[in-house]
């Protein structure tokens, strides 16, 4: 004879697992994925390039077009420094799962490590009405606190329409939290922190005050 009670529970058991199983996408009404591309290599900056050269496991966040995680010409909360210096993204994560809470911020995905010159496995990221820019970054690593990240707007203002894609190309910047000159140079704490600023010195300026560009984001609409 069959038990009702254990049919219930085998049935109550498939659609608990089915539903942990759903892509957490389905929540979005628009998704992104996103590929981050290095250029950074020997040639276009030569200067002590370092052995190794990766970006550290990027972070992405879909958020509102006036939110900022960061603004240059002030100081690095301590999840940007962490990555900037380490390419930890844990306490940036718990940052901005707080961003999100406040409304602020939509979705955060992480990529993976990078070597460059190469691209990343692609990553999707969820978008909605009003939550239309993007800020992706990464690290550059080896170095002492420096980083890359680009922000960029995925719906074209003329028509209200989403792009298609969006390469966007990053900037590298100094977080302001290690003196370090150089990719390997030991920990140089600078006290008192200095603002996160665009990095116009050092081995990747390669005696210019900018740096060569060093990647770029693809955002290509999958939904």
């Amino acid at each position: 004879m069959i038990n009702r009670k254990n049919i219930f529970l085998a049935v109550f058991l498939f659609l608990l697992l089915s539903s942990c199983e759903r892509d957490p996408l389905e929540r979005f009404s628009v998704v992104y994925e996103v590929e981050f591309v290095g250029t950074w290599n020997a040639t276009s900056h030569p200067t002590d390039f370092p052995i190794d050269p990766h970006f550290s496991p990027f972070v992405v966040v879909s958020h509102l077009p006036n939110s900022r995680l960061f603004i240059e010409g002030l100081n690095a909360s301590e999840g940007l420094k962490q990555v900037a210096e380490t390419g930890s993204t844990s306490t940036l994560e718990e940052e901005l799962q707080f961003f999100i809470n406040t409304g602020e911020g939509l979705d955060v995905a992480v990529g993976d490590r990078l070597d460059s010159p190469g691209s990343s496995t692609k990553i999707q990221l969820g978008m909605r009405e009003g939550y239309s820019s993007v800020t992706a970054l990464s690290m550059v690593a080896p170095s002492p606190d420096w980083f890359v990240a680009t922000t960029t707007n995925l719906l074209d203002p003329t028509d209200g329409l989403w792009y298609d894609q969006v390469t966007s190309y990053v900037i590298t910047y100094d977080a302001g939290t290690d003196s370090g000159l150089s990719f390997t140079s030991p920990d140089s704490v600078t006290t008192p922190v200095d603002p996160i600023s665009y990095l116009d010195e050092g081995p990747l300026t390669e005696g210019q005050d900018t740096v060569v560009n060093m990647g770029y984001f693809v955002f290509t609409r999958i939904k």
